[in-house]
This record gives C-alpha cells, structure tokens and sequence, in this order.
C-alpha cells in the first residue's frame, strides 16, 4: 500500500484504514530500496480520506513508498 511521509513517526494512506492499521500491529516500512524499516502501530486515525497512522520508533523517512501490515500473517501483532 503507499505511504506518504506525514513525521519520523507517522505517515499516511489515502483511504479508511483504521481497522487494519490498529494499535499493537506490526508494519513494515519500504524506502524504495532494498532495506526495509520495522515498527509497531501505536494508534490510527482516519480524517480528510487518509489514514494517519502513529508508530512506535521514528524510522519513516520521507522517501517512504509503501507499507505492509502483513509482515508474518494477516493478523501479525507484536507480543514483545
């Protein structure tokens, strides 16, 4: 799905993603690159057609490109 950089800790979708993006979530965070950044949502908020979604560790940059929420299943929560 595409991410636009919003801070080093949020970015956001266009559409109403809130249910899939809930807190506790595991997402991956693609630069465009070969590399790739891993967080954890910490809240969602839908507003203007957009999904705005907060992460736990500042590692969104702006060359964002897209994001995944299925790292290890459809339901990839972080227990840790």
């Amino acid at each position: 799905m595409p991410g636009v950089y919003v801070s080093a800790t949020s970015f956001k979708v266009a559409g109403n993603f809130v249910e899939i993006y809930d807190a506790g979530r595991s997402v991956r965070l693609d630069q465009g690159g070969s590399d790739y950044e891993y967080s954890t949502v910490l809240s969602s908020s839908y507003s203007g057609g957009f999904t705005t979604v907060v992460v736990l560790s500042g590692v969104v940059t702006v060359s964002i490109n897209s994001v995944c929420t299925s790292i290890v299943g459809e339901n990839s929560i972080n227990i840790s």
